[in-house]
């Protein structure tokens, strides 16, 4: 199959789809239509911060975190980030100590990147925060959080409820 790509404006919001039939895009729903599956909101950003761990420079393999930080209606993106090295320092300062390894978290980059007067953010973490991060994340204007696995503790979680944050764990699938 071959794709095409419909430019809208930046170079940020590209639409690829399928040239020719759509198809084998489509299923029959209980009426008998054809309705096109398309990915939620939700999947789309947790699949980009996933891509953007890839860009983390912590040398603890289980520690590349991807971070998105969106509009309430998830509309727009506001900012990014991956846990690694402060901009000043080389991308190999990391320490690789748990506890220690000196690189700012996934959630800490975004929110450093983030315009602060933006009401009910919206983000997107591929690992529930620290306590750290929620105490950060609660004092952002971020009204709802999605991550996908797990930290050691659920302390951060424990912190964003108490604040009246809503989470939300999705699945990898």
């Amino acid at each position: 199959m071959y794709l095409k790509s419909n430019n809208y404006g930046s170079g940020i919001y590209n639409e690829t789809q399928p040239v020719g039939s759509d198809e084998g895009n489509r299923k029959r729903n209980i009426l008998g239509d054809n309705k096109m599956e398309r990915p939620t909101r939700e999947q789309i950003h947790m699949q980009t911060a996933s891509l953007w761990a890839h860009r983390a420079t912590c040398k603890l393999s289980n520690r590349k975190i991807g971070c998105i930080i969106t509009t309430k209606d998830m509309n727009r993106i506001l900012s990014i980030g991956y846990n690694g090295s402060p901009t000043a320092m080389p991308n190999d300062s990391c320490r690789d100590v748990t506890g220690g390894c000196g690189c700012l978290h996934a959630e800490q980059n975004a929110i450093a990147m983030v315009d602060g007067i933006i009401p009910n953010k919206t983000m997107f973490i591929t690992m529930e925060p620290c306590e750290a991060c929620a105490n950060l994340i609660a004092q952002s204007n971020i009204s709802k959080v999605y991550y996908y696995d797990e930290y050691r503790n659920h302390q951060g979680i424990t912190r964003l409820r108490a604040c009246g944050i809503e989470i939300i764990r999705l699945s990898k699938t």
